[in-house]
């Protein structure tokens, strides 16, 4: 009888997958923690006070991936990536460049290449977050500095990867993809931290489109801001106080956060009520 082989070229692919799809599980639950965190934020609202589960990030992340500028990208990069391998693309390029490229070692090539790229993203990144005039350029055209923070962690990969067999590229290789994987979360991160704030710009300059909200009390609640009302009822009354010109920002099970009608970033409050026997909250559509 023969010996059965310890290691299979299935196991390789195996791994890769599991690792690929551990990577972008986590990158969904990031993505939709720094897309609600930047929403509940703009209103004050820490998103820990949510009991909100990993699913719910992953399928917010999902609703924000799943876009047309973002699949586009992703297909334009494919068609890139592969065209570039392409014989008819190849035969486009100067005999000149091809010589002068040819005198140098893919290697060398490589390992020049991944320097020049993570030194320039490198400190275009640097000065980004350091530098007012710079950060607020990169503010305006995010996407921008989305393809930065991109070139970053592919000059490190491309930078270790003709090392990766060596006894120092042992340490290092793998370091550059964790590097890079860092430099991805803070792309997406950032991405989706600002459609968040977008989102949060959106819901409260339309707040009277927004769901209306009835609250009944038997005791005093001494809700106030812009445009909200109370109404003494009748003695009779379960009943004895109604607030009206409230707005419902969100509601998990029977919390709901409200904001006034006239609710503005820098004076607004938002409210969070617990319905229960005491209190009635009645939803309507807003005008």
């Amino acid at each position: 009888m023969s010996d059965e082989p310890n290691h299979s070229p299935n196991k390789g692919l195996v791994a890769q997958i599991i690792g690929s799809t551990s990577f972008l599980t986590a990158v969904l639950i990031y993505m939709g923690w720094a897309y609600q965190n930047a929403v509940l934020a703009y209103f004050r609202v820490p998103v820990f006070s949510l009991n909100l589960s990993v699913v719910d990030y992953g399928l917010h992340s999902l609703g924000i991936l799943l876009t047309v500028n973002v699949i586009f990208t992703l297909a334009l990069v494919v068609v890139v990536v592969a065209g570039s391998q392409a014989p008819a693309v190849r035969r486009l390029v100067p005999p000149v460049v091809k010589r002068a490229f040819s005198r140098v070692p893919q290697v060398d090539l490589m390992i020049y290449f991944g320097f020049l790229i993570t030194i320039a993203a490198g400190l275009l990144s640097w000065f980004g977050t350091q530098s007012n005039g710079l950060a607020n350029w990169f503010i305006s055209n995010p996407g921008v500095f989305y393809l930065v923070v991109g070139l970053l962690g592919l000059g490190l990969l491309l930078l270790t990867w003709p090392v990766r067999d060596r006894p120092y590229g042992h340490f290092i290789y793998p370091l550059a993809i964790v590097a890079a994987a860092a430099c991805f979360l803070w792309a997406t991160g950032l991405y989706a931290n600002n459609l968040g704030n977008r989102a949060a710009h959106n819901i409260a300059g339309s707040l009277p489109t927004q769901t209306a909200v009835d609250v009944y009390s038997v005791q005093s609640l001494a809700l106030s801001g812009p445009g909200v009302h109370v109404q003494h009822l009748r003695a009779e009354s379960f009943y004895h106080y109604r607030y009206y010109g409230l707005r419902l920002l969100l509601a998990e099970s029977s919390t709901y956060y409200l904001l006034p009608v006239g609710w503005s970033h820098e004076q607004g409050h938002t409210y969070i009520l617990n319905g229960g026997d005491q209190i009635r909250i009645e939803l309507s559509r807003g005008s």
